[in-house]
């Protein structure tokens, strides 16, 4: 339920760019709990927020697994996008 309420709020929030899937399928279709956390831990890591309290605030107990999180995120492909349009 969590991920319908989500879907809409992602599409209360103008999120509604289509993206190039097959079918074409609009971006607020795509946002998960699980892509929301992900966007956030990224969102504040790229805005200078230490990892504790990231970890803090997402509920990580471990930092390491944090970092691994982080890693799998493609944060330095963030640092890049972060500037393309598609993104703003």
């Amino acid at each position: 339920m969590a991920n319908r309420f989500l879907k809409v709020i992602a599409a209360m929030a103008g999120i509604n760019d289509v993206v190039n899937t097959e079918p074409p399928t609009l971006k607020s279709q795509l946002v998960t709990t699980h892509t929301a956390r992900r966007s956030a831990a990224t969102n504040l890591r790229l805005q200078g927020a230490s990892l504790k309290t990231i970890a803090d605030l997402g509920g990580w107990k471990n930092i390491q697994v944090l970092q691994l999180y982080l890693r799998a995120s493609g944060l330095e492909s963030a640092k890049i996008a972060g500037d393309l349009d598609f993104f703003k």
